[in-house]
């Protein structure tokens, strides 16, 4: 983590560690660490704070105005970070976003002891870099052409008024010319658990938000809507539905209300209880080594439902773990979004399980056939 750009020189990363009671702590004395280019080295505080101070600082961090709870009564940990801290926060495009060739730039400089100039976009695509614009403002909500089909990584910098780079924040996304909705989950014709992630995007030549640009997202069964993404190119939501077959369309929509384009997908959602694999599919075929796993597990049993700790990925043709989900600290639906690598080509068998917090033995697993070259 320390090795992205945030956390270089003129990045605005910060990492809070918060280490748990010891068994011999004074009452209350807990040790924090707060780290980033932003954060004055070696600086102990003497100042007696909360995780309600600790809320306050992540969200004036993020430029969030919104204090819930308790952070709305209490002050920020100021006094950890250098009087030339500032930060760039870009809310679009989303990383790891796909994008059509209109971009939606929207992003907030702040600076705790400079006064910003202006704010520069720049893009860089197949290792030429091109400023795409400027705004005598401290956040910028605009739309930008760039040119390539391809991987694009765009960096929003504020400047002072000597055209010094005070802080800059960078952002990865595709640019294609497909447009349309595309449904990661759940898979077509698969069979889903009573409670189902659904994670989707869309795609418009448009920039986001314009009459021509994708708007929102809405999930419909028949005549009923499910839901819908707030303000967003992308929506990732459970939903609940009892068992059954059923055949649901996800549409984007302009800014005018008016459907853009649609995608149907069938599946079957059942009342059984283990492991729910959206990709890879069984006995499929995949181009590279690198296979996307997109799974979840689904226990409810009443009282004796077990409780996932977390979700494991194995090749099971060696007996080798390829990866593993967060931590859901006792939960009884946990997913995995993670690509995992091969060691060479040939036909695996996958085994995916959700494990438990007694013992951390597996609950239910899946096993999945795919062939790599």
């Amino acid at each position: 983590m320390l090795n992205m750009p945030d956390f270089q020189p003129g990045g605005s990363g910060l990492l809070l560690v918060t280490f748990d009671n010891g068994n011999s702590d004074g009452a209350g004395k807990v040790y924090t660490a707060a780290i980033g280019p932003n954060v004055k080295p070696g600086y102990v505080s003497s100042t007696p704070y909360k995780h309600e101070n600790t809320l306050r600082t992540m969200l004036d961090a993020l430029g969030i105005g919104t204090y819930p709870g308790w952070s709305a009564d209490v002050a920020d940990m100021s006094d950890f970070f250098r009087l030339n801290a500032g930060s760039v926060v870009i809310d679009s495009p989303a990383n790891g976003s796909v994008q059509g060739p209109s971009v939606m730039v929207n992003a907030t400089a702040s600076e705790l002891g400079a006064q910003i100039n202006h704010v520069e976009v720049w893009d860089l695509f197949n290792g030429n870099s091109t400023k795409l614009g400027e705004v005598f403002s401290q956040s910028i909500n605009k739309a930008f052409s760039v040119s390539g089909i391809g991987t694009h990584q765009m960096t929003v910098l504020d400047m002072s008024a000597a055209e010094g780079i005070l802080h800059r924040e960078t952002t990865t996304f595709t640019v294609t010319s497909s447009y349309g909705v595309t449904v990661n989950s759940p898979a077509n014709n698969s069979t889903q658990a009573t409670l189902f992630p659904l994670n989707a995007f869309a795609v418009e030549a448009g920039a986001e938000g314009t009459s021509s640009g994708v708007d929102h997202i809405e999930v419909w069964n028949g005549g009923s809507k499910l839901g819908d993404s707030p303000r967003a190119t992308s929506l990732s939501q459970w939903y609940s539905l009892p068992p059954g077959q059923y055949t649901l369309t996800v549409q984007d929509v302009s800014s005018t209300g008016a459907p853009l384009h649609k995608r149907d997908v069938n599946f079957a959602v059942s009342a059984g209880l283990g492991i729910h694999v959206n990709s890879p599919a069984n006995n499929s075929t995949w181009p590279t080594t690198s296979v996307p796993v997109s799974a979840y597990a689904y226990e409810q049993s009443g009282l004796s439902t077990p409780l996932v700790d977390h979700l494991e990925v194995w090749d099971n043709t060696h007996g080798v773990k390829l990866g593993e989900s967060a931590t859901g600290l006792g939960v009884n639906s946990l997913f995995i979004n993670q690509t995992v690598t091969l060691p060479k080509a040939g036909t695996y068998q996958l085994a995916i399980n959700d494990i438990n917090t007694n013992g951390y033995k597996a609950i239910h697993t899946t096993y999945v056939n795919v062939t790599v070259k």
